[in-house]
């Protein structure tokens, strides 16, 4: 069963290679160090999520992001607009990653989330973190550390509960880079197709 714990016992747990549950602003992710091909797989095997689907990623800062992905100019913009928040833009992997994060698409979802405590996260582990709804796959995915699936719990050995709680509701919203302005969106989530033509851009629906 997960062990409530510190930010400085899960940060630990990671750099070790385990996995951990935190809170990010939308839900409560089942994490890992994103560079560890080992505890990636095992956080698969955990969540029972299909080896097909990419995993998203959280980073503490920008710098974080520029170790793994490469950042062309035309997403200058979206990062400055929305970031920190809870929009995860593919970009194209820059650094040998586990290939499981990415699909063998060539490409990794990132976000630098806007809450602290998942940006604290990552920068005591490090490196960016998966952040991968703490549920099993197909199930509702966990607002509160209270809600979390049991079986789940079972599985994982730290859960840090910082607060503020996740909103809840929505995920983050997916978006890949169009050309220019535009963005096609992959996923709906917390930052509406409004929202980013209120921004500017021009929006593409998958």
């Amino acid at each position: 069963m997960a062990t409530i714990c510190s930010l400085e016992e899960i940060a630990r747990c990671m750099r070790e290679d385990g996995i951990g549950i935190y809170p990010t602003e939308t839900f409560m992710a089942l994490g890992c160090r994103a560079g560890s091909e080992t505890a990636v797989a095992a956080l698969y095997e955990i969540k029972q999520r299909p080896y097909h689907l990419p995993l998203p990623l959280i980073a503490s800062d920008r710098t974080q992001v520029e170790s793994i992905v490469r950042i062309p100019p035309e997403a200058e913009k979206l990062m400055e607009f929305f970031w920190p928040g809870p929009l995860s833009i593919l970009l194209p992997i820059s650094a040998q990653m586990p290939a499981a994060l990415s699909g063998g698409s060539g490409q990794l979802a990132v976000r630098i989330p806007s809450h602290s405590g998942a940006r604290d996260l990552a920068s005591a582990v490090g490196e960016p973190l998966v952040a991968s709804s703490a549920n099993i796959s197909g199930n509702p995915p966990a607002q509160y550390a209270a809600s979390i699936d049991p079986v789940l719990l079972k599985r994982v050995p730290f859960l840090w509960d910082a607060q503020p709680s996740p909103a809840g509701r929505l995920p983050s919203t997916l978006v890949l880079l169009s050309s220019g302005d535009t963005v096609k969106i992959l996923r709906q989530g917390a930052v509406s197709a409004r929202v980013l033509r209120q921004a500017g851009f021009a929006v593409e629906l998958f």
